[in-house]
């Protein structure tokens, strides 16, 4: 089952879960500052990122169901597209934090070009919805390796 929505219905869509998305962010930022909180709502936001694939991976394909599940996804996912950088450029040691962010960012466009090639395989034999699936795991095992790995000494002191 799919959702269609023509090109003029993609506002009722996308503004809503843009904006509330932003707002989401509001909160996750401002506990991200408390260093006693940034680990948590590390966690949190890769936990949204699994909540909202899961939700677009068995919700039906209505507007209210896809619009939570965007909304989350895109709350967890904005807070960590700019949380990763900075918390990079926090530990890397002083001469080294060109290297570590060149590092992070050819990581980041490498996993988009393995993230396509995997998902349109996955989705040819699979079906489109089975991808949401199939990333729902990959950040299972992403939130589950950040609430296992130990925090390093410099990490700890962040809260990181």
């Amino acid at each position: 089952q799919e959702l269609s929505l023509s090109s003029r219905d993609d506002l009722r869509l996308y503004a809503p879960v843009l904006g509330l998305s932003v707002l989401g962010l509001l909160p996750l930022m401002s506990l991200a500052r408390r260093p006693e909180w940034a680990g948590r709502v590390f966690a949190f936001s890769i936990l949204l990122l699994v909540l909202g694939e899961v939700l677009l991976w068995q919700a039906p394909a209505q507007l209210l169901p896809i619009g939570v599940a965007l909304t989350l996804f895109f709350t967890g996912f904005n807070f960590l597209e700019a949380a990763l950088p900075s918390a990079i450029s926090r530990v890397a040691p002083k001469g080294g934090k060109g290297a570590a962010l060149g590092t992070y960012a050819s990581g980041q466009f490498i996993g988009i070009f393995l993230g396509g090639v995997c998902g349109g395989f996955i989705a040819h034999h699979a079906g489109y919805r089975s991808v949401f699936g199939a990333v729902s795991v990959v950040c299972t095992g992403w939130l589950l390796l950040s609430l296992l790995a130990p925090a390093r000494p410099r990490e700890a002191a962040a809260g990181a």
